[in-house]
């Protein structure tokens, strides 16, 4: 699997919010259900979406979450940022202090490569794109 749990109910979450956005705010028990997660961690992981601005939440009876910015815009980066550490990409990956073309570890050279590949499908890939897909549980 290429992403953890948490990163797989955060998109899957966020793309039912975004298939969903004429219906305003929807109750993060309903896009628990829908997607298959847990709902009071769900709950806490839409939160830190909340925290930078992704979704907005209104309390009461007509609350929930909702999308604050375009489908069309917000990137798999942007939305990965928050939950994972995205930095990492940046780090060798045997773990040397200093890796460059310079001074480079046994995998450098094809870790560059599949890093700058990854890097770019990330922020290039949309939530709208996501949300044409299957999210089904």
């Amino acid at each position: 699997m290429l992403f953890n749990q948490t990163t797989t109910h955060a998109l899957r979450a966020l793309g039912y919010l975004a298939r969903n956005t004429e219906n305003g705010y929807i109750g993060a028990n309903e896009i628990a259900e829908h997607i298959g997660a847990p709902a009071n961690y769900l709950g806490k992981t839409l939160q830190l979406y909340v925290k930078v601005g992704i979704l907005q939440a209104k309390r009461g009876k007509t609350g929930g979450l909702r999308l604050m910015g375009d489908p069309e815009e917000l990137t798999l980066w942007q939305m990965l940022e928050p939950i994972q550490e995205l930095k990492a990409l940046d780090a060798c990956p045997l773990g040397n202090e200093e890796c460059t073309n310079e001074n480079a570890c046994g995998i450098h050279t094809r870790w560059s490569a599949i890093k700058s590949l990854y890097s770019d499908m990330l922020r290039s890939t949309t939530l709208d794109a996501l949300a044409r897909g299957h999210f089904d549980k």
